[in-house]
């Protein structure tokens, strides 16, 4: 999982805390899963935000008082109430959904300006390249570079990769050619979302370690989008140790030709 940091934190109560306290509070931000329930004990999370747990045990108290100068009214101020796995953030979903509402609008900003593009034909435009040349592009060529940036960033926050990955002209193709079979940007995010609930593809099948998240494995065909797409109506299920999640869908292949084609893509690639 991951989280947005909003830049109202900065002006909000939490920022006017001492250090550990801030730190506190982001580490559970980072922690927490989509529903905002940080699992976790005291000395554990204590020990992910680099602090004492004297320190984290006056952050948690904090935490739950009520704050008369926050902007949030709900629960009077108060930031997280005690669960039975640890802590749940009490603002969470609402923040969440923000940022979800904010990406809705821009995939929607995207989908009309390609059906405009797509209207008024081909426009030149220029796009200065990093060898400083320029080069004419269609409108409907643009839309699907700005999907490209999408749906790379998407992947990169969901398996947390670092700054090192690059949108380079295999990955744009390879998401550009799953744009052109009919997937829009929401469907590709939503098959690299659902990517976390196969079990196969997450190394979570007994004697198979091996995680296989590499862009060009999750979208690699039309095939495989639909078989993780497929994954997007069925749900969790908790577990008083966590969440079991779901199988992934049936396809065409045995699961050992599955297994045998990803190995092989792991070792050609040397993931």
């Amino acid at each position: 999982m991951y989280a947005k940091l909003f830049t109202q934190i900065l002006e909000s109560t939490i920022w006017t805390e001492s250090l550990e306290t801030k730190i506190l509070w982001i580490t559970m931000l980072a922690k927490a899963d989509q529903e905002g329930l940080v699992n976790c004990t005291v000395p554990g999370l204590a020990k992910l935000a680099g602090i004492s747990v004297k320190q984290c045990e006056d952050g948690l108290k904090k935490f739950r008082s009520p704050d008369k100068y926050s902007r949030t009214k709900e629960s009077e101020g108060r930031r997280i109430a005690d669960a039975e796995e640890g802590w749940i953030l009490l603002n969470y979903t609402k923040y969440r959904g923000l940022a979800s509402a904010e990406r809705k609008r821009e995939l929607t900003r995207l989908r009309v300006e390609k059906h405009r593009g797509e209207r008024k034909g081909v426009t030149q435009v220029k796009r200065k390249c990093n060898d400083s040349r320029y080069a004419s592009a269609s409108a409907s060529d643009q839309s699907n570079i700005k999907v490209a940036e999408i749906v790379f960033e998407h992947w990169k926050e969901t398996f947390g990769k670092s700054s090192r990955f690059k949108l380079d002209d295999k990955r744009k193709k390879l998401i550009v050619a799953r744009s052109r079979d009919g997937f829009s940007a929401d469907d590709l995010c939503q098959a690299i979302s659902n990517a976390k609930n196969d079990n196969f593809l997450m190394g979570r099948e007994p004697g198979k370690p091996t995680v296989y998240d590499k862009l060009s494995t999750l979208i690699k065909s039309a095939e495989q989008v639909e078989r993780l797409m497929g994954l997007r109506t069925a749900q969790a299920v908790r577990k008083p140790n966590g969440v079991t999640p779901i199988q992934p869908a049936k396809s065409g292949r045995s699961p050992a030709q599955f297994a045998a084609e990803l190995e092989r893509e792991r070792i050609e690639s040397g993931q």
